[in-house]
């Protein structure tokens, strides 16, 4: 889908996490335009004619998208549990947010 699409344009984007996710969903071609990285806050696209971000909080408040109570409340319990959360919208709508667990440990062996 729309979500998939947008981040295999940017591998900077918490990305791996989220395009791991969706590589075993089906994807379809989008034409995608005016696509922007925007260093340490996420990508943006025009997909027929609406704007599409995928990115971190900073990304969706600076560009005026509606936070819903539902969505603060999600996004708190994703983040205390650890989680980066990755938020996408749709012209001024969250549609969805990812928390991605980042393990990284390591293995001693005798």
């Amino acid at each position: 889908g729309k979500l998939a699409d947008l981040v295999n344009h940017d591998p900077n984007i918490t990305g791996t996490g989220v395009v791991n996710h969706f590589e075993s969903h089906t994807s379809i071609d989008l034409e995608i335009s005016a696509f922007e990285s925007i260093t340490g806050k996420g990508i943006s696209a025009v997909i027929n004619n609406k704007i599409y971000l995928v990115g971190n909080s900073r990304l969706i408040e600076e560009n005026n998208v509606e936070i819903t109570q539902q969505v603060k409340v999600a996004s708190d319990t994703l983040k205390q549990e650890g989680n980066t959360v990755v938020y996408f919208s749709e012209e001024n709508s969250i549609v969805s947010i990812i928390g991605i667990f980042q393990f990284y440990g390591y293995y001693l062996f005798n």
